[in-house]
């Protein structure tokens, strides 16, 4: 009896800790399996990471302001790394989305931010 109590404890302390995640931390969680596993995928695999992607960069961009400007960086290189991973395999169709390609814009006027400010500050 205490093991199903101590299961079902764990299983719902793993759902609290995936659900609280924030949406910087699953795009950037994506990036890493797409870099770990992508040359394994399979064209359906990449459309679906892709449309998952698409999801959170919509999450992202609704929830923009509440982020602070190292969340912004920190999707900015995940959405870089996802990106170099799809057109290295060859995937480009997933990066075809007028949506997605409007993001990618924003995140090199981000990028451009990000190196006035380190500019800025002399590094």
């Amino acid at each position: 009896m205490k093991k199903l109590v101590l299961i079902a404890v764990s299983a719902l302390a793993a759902l609290v800790l995936v659900s609280c995640s924030s949406v910087p931390e699953r795009i950037t969680k994506l990036a890493d399996q797409v870099e770990a596993k992508g040359d394994k995928y399979s064209l359906d695999d990449w459309q679906k990471a892709g449309e998952k992607m698409e999801k959170l960069l919509v999450k992202f961009e609704d929830n923009a302001d509440s982020y602070k400007f190292s969340e912004h960086a920190q999707v900015v290189k995940a959405v870089a790394r996802f990106s170099a991973k799809a057109i290295k395999c060859g995937a480009e169709a997933v990066l075809d989305d007028e949506d997605f390609e409007d993001f990618l814009d924003e995140a090199s006027d981000l990028g451009d931010s990000v190196k006035g400010f380190l500019q800025g500050l002399g590094l």
